[in-house]
């Protein structure tokens, strides 16, 4: 039904506000100071029900000494990876920087999810784990929200 945004400048000290309500799934704030990075989450409700929360997006503006990520890289060849039931392999992502001019700050780490826990799980440290056969998707998210996609095969 709708979105909730939540955010503020990035920091322990700066909790998240509530930015606003849309119903759409773009939204742009503005006045925003450059080079400073800001923290994001979104709350999709319906009704007085929440349905989900996103994973926090760090985002550094234009202007400054400060960047974001671009990509995503990891050990994975053509972003697909084999794995025997009941082994593991690691993925080793790193984020790569817009430029090599602009420094970007750590403010979360490189987060994994798997979209069928039921064929593989990973960890926070990216390490995928056979659990049974069949095929599913790890995403591999930096904290901008760039992700890359990769698919895992379990025999």
């Amino acid at each position: 039904e709708k979105y909730i945004i939540y955010g503020n400048r990035c920091g322990a000290k700066n909790r998240y506000k509530k930015i606003k309500k849309v119903t759409g799934t773009s939204f742009t704030q503005k006045k925003l100071k450059k080079g400073t990075y800001y923290k994001y989450i979104v709350v999709a409700v319906n009704g007085d029900k929440t349905l989900a929360v996103s994973k926090s997006v760090h985002v550094a503006t234009r202007g400054g000494k400060a960047g974001n990520a671009r990509s995503i890289t990891t050990k994975a060849g053509k972003n697909k990876v084999s794995v025997k039931k009941g082994k593991s392999v690691k993925l080793g992502a790193k984020a790569v920087a817009w430029s090599r001019r602009l420094k970007m700050r750590n403010h979360r780490g490189i987060s994994y999810e798997s979209d069928n826990k039921t064929v593989a799980t990973v960890s926070g440290k990216g390490v995928i784990k056979g659990v049974s056969e069949g095929t599913c998707n790890i995403y591999v998210y930096a904290q901008n929200g760039v992700y890359k996609k990769i698919k895992v095969t379990v025999k």
